[in-house]
Protein backbone atom coordinates (compact mmCIF):
# COMPACT_ATOMS: atom_id res chain seq x y z
CA UNK A 1 0.00 0.00 0.00
CA UNK A 2 3.10 2.38 0.74
CA UNK A 3 4.09 2.33 -2.26
CA UNK A 4 0.68 3.49 -4.53
CA UNK A 5 1.74 6.67 -4.39
CA UNK A 6 5.22 5.94 -6.12
CA UNK A 7 3.16 3.64 -8.85
CA UNK A 8 0.73 6.40 -9.54
CA UNK A 9 3.80 9.52 -9.87
CA UNK A 10 5.60 6.92 -12.21
CA UNK A 11 2.26 6.13 -14.41
CA UNK A 12 1.54 9.74 -14.69
CA UNK A 13 5.27 10.48 -15.86
CA UNK A 14 4.95 7.64 -18.58
CA UNK A 15 2.02 9.95 -19.25
CA UNK A 16 3.29 13.22 -19.70
CA UNK A 17 6.60 11.88 -21.28
CA UNK A 18 4.39 9.78 -24.52
CA UNK A 19 2.45 13.11 -24.80
CA UNK A 20 5.73 15.11 -25.14
CA UNK A 21 6.88 12.52 -27.40
CA UNK A 22 3.77 12.55 -29.36
CA UNK A 23 3.50 16.44 -29.76
CA UNK A 24 6.92 16.58 -30.75
CA UNK A 25 6.13 13.84 -33.50
CA UNK A 26 3.30 15.88 -34.30
CA UNK A 27 5.35 18.90 -35.20
CA UNK A 28 7.72 16.82 -37.17
CA UNK A 29 5.08 15.95 -39.13
CA UNK A 30 3.64 19.18 -39.70
CA UNK A 31 6.99 20.74 -40.65
CA UNK A 32 7.84 18.11 -42.91
CA UNK A 33 4.71 18.30 -45.28
CA UNK A 34 5.55 21.97 -45.43
CA UNK A 35 9.36 21.43 -46.07
CA UNK A 36 8.77 18.44 -48.82
CA UNK A 37 6.22 19.43 -50.89
CA UNK A 38 6.42 19.55 -54.34
CA UNK A 39 4.18 22.39 -54.88
CA UNK A 40 5.93 24.77 -51.97
CA UNK A 41 9.61 23.70 -53.71
CA UNK A 42 8.23 26.01 -56.50
CA UNK A 43 8.13 28.85 -54.15
CA UNK A 44 10.15 30.92 -51.51
CA UNK A 45 7.59 29.76 -48.54
CA UNK A 46 7.76 30.91 -44.79
CA UNK A 47 5.45 29.38 -42.52
CA UNK A 48 4.87 29.71 -38.64
CA UNK A 49 2.44 28.02 -36.06
CA UNK A 50 1.93 29.45 -32.55
CA UNK A 51 -0.32 28.81 -29.21
CA UNK A 52 -1.32 31.55 -28.04
CA UNK A 53 -2.37 30.47 -25.15
CA UNK A 54 1.38 29.42 -24.12
CA UNK A 55 2.97 31.60 -26.68
CA UNK A 56 5.04 29.14 -27.56
CA UNK A 57 6.15 28.27 -31.63
CA UNK A 58 5.34 25.14 -32.20
CA UNK A 59 6.38 24.80 -36.11
CA UNK A 60 8.39 27.23 -37.84
CA UNK A 61 9.52 27.27 -41.71
CA UNK A 62 11.35 30.56 -42.42
CA UNK A 63 9.34 32.37 -40.09
CA UNK A 64 12.39 34.70 -39.15
CA UNK A 65 12.30 35.77 -43.37
CA UNK A 66 10.85 38.90 -44.88
CA UNK A 67 8.00 38.40 -47.19
CA UNK A 68 5.79 40.46 -49.67
CA UNK A 69 3.12 40.12 -47.72
CA UNK A 70 0.31 41.74 -50.20
CA UNK A 71 -3.17 42.42 -48.60
CA UNK A 72 -1.36 40.71 -45.46
CA UNK A 73 -0.81 44.25 -44.49
CA UNK A 74 -4.32 44.98 -43.81
CA UNK A 75 -3.60 43.06 -40.50
CA UNK A 76 -1.65 45.88 -38.99
CA UNK A 77 -3.93 48.40 -40.42
CA UNK A 78 -6.92 46.41 -38.52
CA UNK A 79 -4.47 46.52 -35.00
CA UNK A 80 -4.12 50.39 -35.70
CA UNK A 81 -7.52 51.00 -35.88
CA UNK A 82 -9.13 49.09 -33.22
CA UNK A 83 -6.16 50.75 -30.99
CA UNK A 84 -6.57 54.64 -31.98
CA UNK A 85 -10.13 55.08 -33.10
CA UNK A 86 -13.73 54.51 -31.48
CA UNK A 87 -16.43 52.34 -31.90
CA UNK A 88 -18.47 54.98 -34.39
CA UNK A 89 -16.10 56.57 -36.82
CA UNK A 90 -16.28 60.56 -36.94
CA UNK A 91 -17.84 61.27 -40.22
CA UNK A 92 -16.67 65.04 -40.22
CA UNK A 93 -16.02 68.45 -37.94
CA UNK A 94 -17.39 71.64 -38.11
CA UNK A 95 -17.39 74.76 -36.12
CA UNK A 96 -19.85 77.82 -36.38
CA UNK A 97 -18.50 81.74 -36.22
CA UNK A 98 -19.62 84.62 -37.36
CA UNK A 99 -23.07 83.41 -39.26
CA UNK A 100 -20.81 80.76 -41.56
CA UNK A 101 -20.07 76.99 -41.01
CA UNK A 102 -16.71 75.79 -41.45
CA UNK A 103 -16.29 72.20 -42.01
CA UNK A 104 -13.27 69.82 -41.99
CA UNK A 105 -12.81 66.21 -42.87
CA UNK A 106 -11.67 63.23 -41.10
CA UNK A 107 -10.60 60.78 -43.76
CA UNK A 108 -13.66 59.16 -43.34
CA UNK A 109 -14.17 56.36 -46.31
CA UNK A 110 -17.77 55.96 -46.20
CA UNK A 111 -19.36 58.97 -46.99
CA UNK A 112 -21.89 58.65 -50.14
CA UNK A 113 -19.80 54.89 -50.54
CA UNK A 114 -22.23 52.73 -52.41
CA UNK A 115 -21.53 50.14 -49.90
CA UNK A 116 -22.61 52.54 -46.84
CA UNK A 117 -25.60 54.52 -45.10
CA UNK A 118 -23.60 57.90 -45.11
CA UNK A 119 -25.54 60.82 -46.05
CA UNK A 120 -24.73 62.31 -42.84
CA UNK A 121 -22.70 65.54 -44.32
CA UNK A 122 -25.30 66.07 -46.65
CA UNK A 123 -28.12 66.36 -44.63
CA UNK A 124 -25.73 68.20 -41.83
CA UNK A 125 -25.79 71.14 -44.75
CA UNK A 126 -29.09 71.10 -45.73
CA UNK A 127 -30.39 71.82 -42.21
CA UNK A 128 -27.63 75.11 -41.56
CA UNK A 129 -28.58 78.28 -43.45
CA UNK A 130 -25.51 80.13 -43.06
CA UNK A 131 -22.79 79.88 -45.51
CA UNK A 132 -20.71 76.86 -45.60
CA UNK A 133 -16.96 76.54 -45.87
CA UNK A 134 -14.59 73.83 -46.40
CA UNK A 135 -11.43 74.15 -44.64
CA UNK A 136 -8.57 72.40 -46.58
CA UNK A 137 -6.19 70.29 -44.05
CA UNK A 138 -2.92 69.25 -43.20
CA UNK A 139 -2.43 67.02 -45.73
CA UNK A 140 1.19 65.55 -46.09
CA UNK A 141 -0.03 62.52 -48.00
CA UNK A 142 0.59 61.40 -51.86
CA UNK A 143 -2.61 60.19 -53.33
CA UNK A 144 -1.09 57.17 -53.98
CA UNK A 145 0.89 54.94 -51.97
CA UNK A 146 4.85 54.24 -52.36
CA UNK A 147 5.80 51.38 -54.37
CA UNK A 148 2.69 51.27 -56.08
CA UNK A 149 2.00 50.04 -59.31
CA UNK A 150 1.74 53.31 -61.95
CA UNK A 151 -0.18 51.53 -64.74
CA UNK A 152 -3.12 50.39 -62.21
CA UNK A 153 -4.16 54.31 -61.93
CA UNK A 154 -7.72 53.02 -63.50
CA UNK A 155 -8.31 49.79 -61.49
CA UNK A 156 -10.80 49.70 -58.44
CA UNK A 157 -8.32 49.04 -56.20
CA UNK A 158 -6.35 51.37 -56.69
CA UNK A 159 -8.21 54.74 -55.64
CA UNK A 160 -6.58 57.99 -54.64
CA UNK A 161 -6.43 59.12 -50.90
CA UNK A 162 -8.03 61.87 -49.72
CA UNK A 163 -9.58 64.03 -46.44
CA UNK A 164 -12.77 64.30 -47.58
CA UNK A 165 -13.77 61.24 -49.53
CA UNK A 166 -16.83 60.95 -51.61
CA UNK A 167 -18.71 58.21 -53.48
CA UNK A 168 -15.39 56.17 -52.46
CA UNK A 169 -13.70 58.41 -54.78
CA UNK A 170 -14.65 56.39 -57.81
CA UNK A 171 -16.96 56.78 -60.64
CA UNK A 172 -19.64 53.93 -61.24
CA UNK A 173 -20.65 52.36 -64.47
CA UNK A 174 -23.77 50.56 -64.31
CA UNK A 175 -25.54 49.17 -66.62
CA UNK A 176 -28.48 48.41 -65.31
CA UNK A 177 -29.02 51.31 -63.51
CA UNK A 178 -31.14 54.05 -65.14
CA UNK A 179 -28.52 56.46 -64.34
CA UNK A 180 -25.79 54.73 -65.87
CA UNK A 181 -22.94 56.92 -64.83
CA UNK A 182 -22.65 58.15 -60.98
CA UNK A 183 -21.92 60.64 -59.95
CA UNK A 184 -23.88 62.48 -62.67
CA UNK A 185 -21.50 64.66 -62.66
CA UNK A 186 -19.45 62.70 -64.65
CA UNK A 187 -21.80 61.98 -67.43
CA UNK A 188 -20.26 64.92 -69.97
CA UNK A 189 -17.04 62.99 -69.08
CA UNK A 190 -18.42 60.23 -70.95
CA UNK A 191 -17.29 58.97 -74.82
CA UNK A 192 -17.96 55.77 -76.20
CA UNK A 193 -16.53 54.43 -78.75
CA UNK A 194 -15.99 51.31 -80.93
CA UNK A 195 -12.63 50.30 -80.35
CA UNK A 196 -11.34 47.15 -79.57
CA UNK A 197 -10.67 47.76 -76.07
CA UNK A 198 -13.97 45.97 -73.71
CA UNK A 199 -13.09 48.23 -71.15
CA UNK A 200 -13.98 51.35 -69.40
CA UNK A 201 -10.49 53.69 -69.37
CA UNK A 202 -9.88 56.28 -67.70
CA UNK A 203 -7.29 59.14 -69.15
CA UNK A 204 -4.07 59.39 -66.99
CA UNK A 205 -4.06 62.69 -66.59
CA UNK A 206 -7.65 63.93 -66.70
CA UNK A 207 -11.14 62.99 -65.33
CA UNK A 208 -12.07 61.87 -69.28
CA UNK A 209 -13.65 58.58 -69.31
CA UNK A 210 -13.63 56.18 -72.67
CA UNK A 211 -16.21 53.49 -73.00
CA UNK A 212 -16.72 50.54 -75.69
CA UNK A 213 -19.99 50.04 -76.90
CA UNK A 214 -19.17 46.18 -76.15
CA UNK A 215 -18.97 46.43 -72.68
CA UNK A 216 -22.34 46.85 -72.37
CA UNK A 217 -22.91 43.69 -73.41
CA UNK A 218 -19.62 42.00 -71.49
CA UNK A 219 -20.13 43.60 -68.32
CA UNK A 220 -22.46 45.16 -65.57
CA UNK A 221 -20.89 47.00 -63.15
CA UNK A 222 -17.48 48.75 -63.03
CA UNK A 223 -15.52 51.04 -61.01
CA UNK A 224 -13.14 53.50 -61.61
CA UNK A 225 -10.91 55.96 -59.75
CA UNK A 226 -11.04 59.84 -60.23
CA UNK A 227 -8.44 62.21 -60.18
CA UNK A 228 -9.20 63.60 -56.48
CA UNK A 229 -9.24 67.43 -55.70
CA UNK A 230 -11.00 69.13 -53.25
CA UNK A 231 -12.64 71.40 -55.60
CA UNK A 232 -13.81 68.40 -57.59
CA UNK A 233 -15.04 67.02 -54.06
CA UNK A 234 -16.94 70.21 -53.50
CA UNK A 235 -18.30 70.14 -56.49
CA UNK A 236 -19.59 66.72 -56.47
CA UNK A 237 -21.28 68.06 -52.88
CA UNK A 238 -23.28 70.72 -54.24
CA UNK A 239 -24.77 68.92 -56.55
CA UNK A 240 -27.18 67.91 -53.53
CA UNK A 241 -30.41 69.65 -53.33
CA UNK A 242 -29.57 72.82 -50.96
CA UNK A 243 -26.06 72.30 -50.65
CA UNK A 244 -23.94 75.00 -51.18
CA UNK A 245 -20.08 74.96 -49.84
CA UNK A 246 -17.42 76.91 -50.64
CA UNK A 247 -13.32 76.18 -50.19
CA UNK A 248 -12.13 78.50 -47.76
CA UNK A 249 -8.28 79.41 -49.39
CA UNK A 250 -6.49 81.30 -46.00
CA UNK A 251 -8.19 81.08 -42.61
CA UNK A 252 -6.86 82.95 -39.38
CA UNK A 253 -9.34 80.53 -37.47
CA UNK A 254 -8.74 79.22 -34.16
CA UNK A 255 -10.10 75.56 -34.13
CA UNK A 256 -10.39 74.60 -30.73
CA UNK A 257 -14.34 74.40 -30.44
CA UNK A 258 -14.62 71.86 -33.20
CA UNK A 259 -17.75 69.54 -32.72
CA UNK A 260 -17.48 66.05 -34.21
CA UNK A 261 -20.35 64.18 -35.86
CA UNK A 262 -19.91 60.17 -35.86
CA UNK A 263 -21.82 58.09 -37.65
CA UNK A 264 -20.42 54.72 -39.04
CA UNK A 265 -19.59 51.85 -36.48
CA UNK A 266 -15.91 50.89 -36.99
CA UNK A 267 -16.35 46.99 -36.70
CA UNK A 268 -18.91 47.47 -39.82
CA UNK A 269 -16.14 49.52 -41.96
CA UNK A 270 -13.42 46.63 -40.44
CA UNK A 271 -15.44 43.52 -41.75
CA UNK A 272 -15.24 45.12 -45.14
CA UNK A 273 -11.94 46.26 -45.45
CA UNK A 274 -10.73 42.63 -44.44
CA UNK A 275 -13.92 40.57 -46.26
CA UNK A 276 -13.36 42.37 -49.33
CA UNK A 277 -9.72 43.47 -49.38
CA UNK A 278 -10.88 46.85 -49.76
CA UNK A 279 -7.54 48.61 -50.00
CA UNK A 280 -9.08 52.14 -50.12
CA UNK A 281 -11.19 51.90 -46.87
CA UNK A 282 -8.03 50.30 -45.65
CA UNK A 283 -5.62 53.38 -46.63
CA UNK A 284 -8.15 56.04 -45.23
CA UNK A 285 -8.32 53.83 -41.84
CA UNK A 286 -4.56 54.48 -41.74
CA UNK A 287 -5.33 58.15 -42.70
CA UNK A 288 -8.00 58.06 -39.91
CA UNK A 289 -5.88 57.06 -37.20
CA UNK A 290 -3.15 59.50 -38.03
CA UNK A 291 -5.77 62.57 -37.81
CA UNK A 292 -7.02 61.43 -34.82
CA UNK A 293 -3.10 61.52 -33.28
CA UNK A 294 -1.61 64.11 -34.88
CA UNK A 295 -4.55 66.35 -36.61
CA UNK A 296 -2.82 65.76 -39.43
CA UNK A 297 -3.19 63.29 -42.82
CA UNK A 298 0.10 61.81 -42.53
CA UNK A 299 0.23 57.92 -43.31
CA UNK A 300 4.40 57.86 -42.65
CA UNK A 301 3.64 59.36 -39.12
CA UNK A 302 1.73 56.88 -38.25
CA UNK A 303 3.53 53.72 -39.28
CA UNK A 304 6.27 55.17 -36.95
CA UNK A 305 4.59 55.91 -34.21
CA UNK A 306 2.84 52.19 -34.42
CA UNK A 307 6.29 50.49 -35.15
CA UNK A 308 8.00 52.25 -32.07
CA UNK A 309 5.02 52.12 -29.40
CA UNK A 310 2.03 49.51 -29.63
CA UNK A 311 4.08 46.95 -31.99
CA UNK A 312 7.55 47.90 -31.01
CA UNK A 313 8.15 44.38 -29.52
CA UNK A 314 7.27 42.56 -32.86
CA UNK A 315 10.12 39.69 -33.15
CA UNK A 316 10.78 40.98 -36.91
CA UNK A 317 11.25 44.52 -38.16
CA UNK A 318 8.13 45.98 -39.51
CA UNK A 319 8.68 47.04 -43.27
CA UNK A 320 6.02 48.94 -43.74
CA UNK A 321 4.78 51.46 -46.11
CA UNK A 322 1.01 51.50 -46.65
CA UNK A 323 -1.91 50.68 -45.41
CA UNK A 324 -3.18 48.22 -48.15
CA UNK A 325 -0.64 46.29 -49.00
CA UNK A 326 -0.04 47.71 -52.54
CA UNK A 327 3.42 48.69 -51.99
CA UNK A 328 5.73 45.98 -52.59
CA UNK A 329 7.73 48.32 -50.62
CA UNK A 330 5.89 46.25 -47.80
CA UNK A 331 7.92 43.43 -46.31
CA UNK A 332 6.81 41.15 -43.23
CA UNK A 333 7.52 37.85 -41.84
CA UNK A 334 5.27 34.76 -40.40
CA UNK A 335 6.59 35.48 -37.10
CA UNK A 336 5.87 39.22 -37.11
CA UNK A 337 2.02 38.95 -38.58
CA UNK A 338 1.65 36.07 -35.93
CA UNK A 339 2.70 38.49 -33.08
CA UNK A 340 0.54 41.16 -34.37
CA UNK A 341 -2.29 38.15 -34.75
CA UNK A 342 -1.60 37.82 -31.00
CA UNK A 343 -1.93 41.21 -29.79
CA UNK A 344 -5.47 41.59 -32.07
CA UNK A 345 -6.66 38.65 -30.23
CA UNK A 346 -5.70 39.73 -27.24
CA UNK A 347 -7.87 43.41 -27.13
CA UNK A 348 -10.58 40.97 -28.91
CA UNK A 349 -13.15 38.75 -27.99
CA UNK A 350 -13.47 35.65 -29.68
CA UNK A 351 -17.22 36.71 -31.25
CA UNK A 352 -15.20 40.23 -32.66
CA UNK A 353 -12.55 37.97 -34.09
CA UNK A 354 -14.24 35.69 -35.11
CA UNK A 355 -16.40 38.20 -37.18
CA UNK A 356 -13.60 40.64 -38.34
CA UNK A 357 -11.57 37.76 -39.82
CA UNK A 358 -13.32 35.70 -43.07
CA UNK A 359 -14.13 32.45 -42.96
CA UNK A 360 -14.01 29.17 -45.76
CA UNK A 361 -17.99 30.38 -46.11
CA UNK A 362 -17.26 33.95 -47.25
CA UNK A 363 -16.42 35.02 -50.76
CA UNK A 364 -12.28 35.29 -49.73
CA UNK A 365 -12.09 31.98 -48.55
CA UNK A 366 -14.61 29.40 -50.04
CA UNK A 367 -13.65 28.41 -53.06
CA UNK A 368 -10.44 27.14 -51.82
CA UNK A 369 -11.02 26.75 -47.71
CA UNK A 370 -14.30 25.16 -48.02
CA UNK A 371 -13.63 21.81 -46.59
CA UNK A 372 -12.29 23.35 -43.51
CA UNK A 373 -14.75 26.48 -43.51
CA UNK A 374 -15.99 26.96 -39.89
CA UNK A 375 -12.33 25.98 -38.51
CA UNK A 376 -10.13 28.91 -40.20
CA UNK A 377 -10.96 32.90 -39.83
CA UNK A 378 -8.15 34.25 -42.10
CA UNK A 379 -7.00 37.32 -44.29
CA UNK A 380 -5.61 36.78 -47.67
CA UNK A 381 -3.05 38.61 -49.29
CA UNK A 382 -2.31 38.52 -53.43
CA UNK A 383 -0.45 40.17 -55.72
CA UNK A 384 1.57 38.89 -58.71
CA UNK A 385 3.43 35.75 -58.22
CA UNK A 386 2.59 36.54 -54.11
CA UNK A 387 0.11 34.55 -51.98
CA UNK A 388 -0.47 34.60 -48.37
CA UNK A 389 -2.73 33.53 -45.40
CA UNK A 390 -2.72 34.38 -41.86
CA UNK A 391 -4.88 34.34 -39.31
CA UNK A 392 -6.50 31.90 -36.85
CA UNK A 393 -7.43 28.27 -36.57
CA UNK A 394 -10.18 26.58 -33.95
CA UNK A 395 -8.99 23.39 -34.09
CA UNK A 396 -10.79 19.99 -33.09
CA UNK A 397 -9.93 20.13 -29.81
CA UNK A 398 -11.14 23.75 -28.99
CA UNK A 399 -7.92 25.21 -29.02
CA UNK A 400 -6.98 28.25 -31.41
CA UNK A 401 -4.05 28.62 -33.28
CA UNK A 402 -2.27 31.41 -34.42
CA UNK A 403 -0.95 31.05 -38.48
CA UNK A 404 0.86 32.63 -40.85
CA UNK A 405 1.97 31.37 -44.49
CA UNK A 406 3.75 33.04 -46.79
CA UNK A 407 4.81 32.42 -50.61
CA UNK A 408 6.63 34.47 -53.07
CA UNK A 409 8.14 34.09 -56.44
CA UNK A 410 6.29 31.31 -57.57
CA UNK A 411 5.61 31.46 -61.08
CA UNK A 412 2.64 28.54 -61.46
CA UNK A 413 -0.87 28.78 -60.40
CA UNK A 414 -2.18 30.26 -57.20
CA UNK A 415 -4.48 27.80 -57.01
CA UNK A 416 -2.64 24.92 -56.13
CA UNK A 417 -0.79 26.56 -53.27
CA UNK A 418 -4.06 27.30 -51.80
CA UNK A 419 -4.97 23.27 -52.17
CA UNK A 420 -1.51 22.53 -50.85
CA UNK A 421 -2.18 25.05 -47.89
CA UNK A 422 -5.67 23.46 -47.26
CA UNK A 423 -4.04 20.16 -46.67
CA UNK A 424 -1.31 21.73 -44.00
CA UNK A 425 -4.01 23.68 -42.35
CA UNK A 426 -5.86 20.46 -42.09
CA UNK A 427 -3.26 18.41 -40.33
CA UNK A 428 -3.37 21.16 -37.54
CA UNK A 429 -6.78 21.40 -37.03
CA UNK A 430 -7.07 17.35 -36.58
CA UNK A 431 -4.22 16.71 -34.77
CA UNK A 432 -4.10 19.87 -32.27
Amino acid sequence: MKNIPLIILVLLSIGCSSHRISTKKTHKNLRKLITTSPVFEQSFTGFALVDPSTNKTLVAVNANKHFTPASNTKILTLYTALKVLGDTLPAFQYVEKNDSLFILGTGDPTFLHRSFDNKALVSFLQKHKEQAYYIPPTFNEKKLGPGWAWDDYNDYYQVEKAALPIYGNVVSFDVKNVNFVSPSLFKDSLEITTNKTKRIIRAYSSNKFTLNKSFLNVHTTKEVPFIYSDQLALDLLNQNENVHIKKLAKTTLTLEDLKTVYITPKDTVLKRMMHVSDNFIAEQLLLMSSYQLFKEFNSKKTIQYLKDSLLNKSPSPLIWRDGSGLSRYNLLTPNSLVYVLTQIQSITSEKQLFELFPNGTTPALQHHYKDIALSIHAKTGSLSNNQCLSGYLKCKSGKILIFSFMHNNYIHSSSLLKKEMTKVLSQIISNY
